[in-house]
């Protein structure tokens, strides 16, 4: 296969060049390559050529039955956004060694892009009992999940199998005795619509011991979607000590605000909860300082069923993944923020921290794992609830790439 004319984009920047792909790899790469007899050619005159996106933040929702059904809607909504592998968080808990196998067997039926799963640290993702965290990673768990509030002790020895087995930890910062009856961003809007609210200093304080902890273990954290200016105040800190703990935000903190679950909109009901204006702000500028080393998409599905309630009586979660590369190129574009940064924080990073070799840039020699994006064609559209109504969604991924193969073209 070859690809002519593209603008290669990645976290080395921007450069026209031709691109040969042959047996899952990247071959050759240069400013003029000449189709060879019977090659398959792709001409991108105006297209932008990028790495494949590695999510580190999505899920198929919380009490899921249908495994398979959840994971071909995830597979098929992330080749659509050039997402080519997947650390599928463990919403619907992954506590055993039979649950990782009928996984895997479910993601290799599908074999649109990876999906890898990412483990329950703690049974049914509680707070007392640990899983066999050995067993899982020698199953093939990409890393493990805990939740913050979490027994201390249980914390701590979720690190120490992380650190042994070189896997990242995730964790969601959270208290849920500061949280009692929260149900969106404590502020103005809340107090307003007679609704509680979760407390920035539920995840700042949260945060400030898993930080704390994980630097005494010496493992390899992941604090997942970030979501106030407090925590950025943290992550500023520990980014200047700690080079193997790392912050994660998702697409939507950085796009959307407690504004949108005005009128009681339980669509936008999510956690963390959309915060306000500053703590976007901060999300952003911190993401240009390396403060925040990813941005994934935070999308957590829920049936109409569960959303279809009152606001308090709805399940939290918000979808995403489908319009994942045009919200955020809105998002660069509107901030001035690089196509080449966002590349690092969507695709190098992730691959730094999940140990995927190969992967998070367009290099000679590399897994043929990239997309093709058009900055002037219409994004798909988010469904008639959606939250992501109310932003401008720019461009639109043509084809997306996984092992050298086409596995998704867009029609016109």
């Amino acid at each position: 296969m070859l690809i002519k004319n593209a603008t290669i984009c990645d976290k080395k920047g921007e450069r026209k060049a031709d691109v040969r792909v042959e047996e899952g790899k990247i071959k050759k790469i240069a400013a003029q390559l000449e189709p060879k007899r019977n090659e398959q050619l792709i001409v991108a005159d105006g297209l932008y050529l990028m790495p494949g996106i590695i999510d580190i933040g999505a899920s198929i929702g919380v009490g899921v039955q249908d495994i398979y059904k959840a994971l071909k809607k995830l597979s098929n909504f992330a080749i659509k956004s050039g997402v080519t592998t997947v650390a599928v968080q463990p919403d619907t808990a992954i506590n055993t060694e039979i649950g990782l196998d009928y996984f895997f067997s479910k993601s290799k039926e599908l074999s649109l892009c990876s999906l890898t799963p990412v483990a329950s640290a703690t049974e049914n993702n509680g707070c007392e009992k640990l899983n066999n965290l050995a067993i899982m990673y020698k199953n093939g768990a990409i890393g493990a999940f805990v939740p913050s509030h979490a027994n201390s002790n249980i914390l701590k020895r979720s690190m120490e199998y992380a650190k042994m087995y070189d896997k990242p930890l995730f964790v969601s910062c959270s208290n849920p005795h500061l949280d009692k009856g929260a149900v969106m961003h404590e502020g103005a809007i809340s107090f307003a619509m007679g609704l509680g609210g979760f407390s920035v200093v539920s995840e700042s304080s949260e945060m400030a011991k898993v930080v704390d902890i994980a630097s005494y273990v010496g493992s390899k954290l992941v604090v997942k979607s970030l979501s106030s200016e407090k925590s950025v105040a943290i992550a500023k800190d520990t980014k200047k000590h700690y080079k193997n703990i790392f912050f994660d935000v998702s697409l939507h903190h950085l796009a959307l605000f407690d504004e949108s679950c005005r009128g009681y909109n339980s669509y936008a009901k999510n956690f963390p909860p959309l915060r306000e204006h500053r703590d976007r702000d901060a999300l952003v500028a911190a993401m240009m300082s390396g403060a925040i080393d990813t941005i994934s998409s935070g999308h957590t599905p829920a049936t109409r069923v569960a959303k279809d309630l009152s606001f308090e009586e709805a399940s939290f979660g918000i979808e995403s993944l489908e319009f994942f590369l045009s919200a955020l190129y809105a998002l660069a574009t509107e901030k001035n923020i690089p196509l080449a940064k966002i590349s690092e924080l969507t695709s190098f990073n992730p691959s730094l921290i999940l140990g995927l070799e190969g992967k998070g840039l367009i290099k000679e020699g590399y897994d043929a794992d990239m997309f093709l994006f058009d900055a002037n064609k219409p994004s798909n559209v988010p469904h008639e609830r959606s939250p992501y109504l109310s932003v401008s969604l720019k461009g639109a991924v043509t084809h997306t790439f996984k092992d050298g193969e086409i596995r998704f073209v867009a029609t016109c």
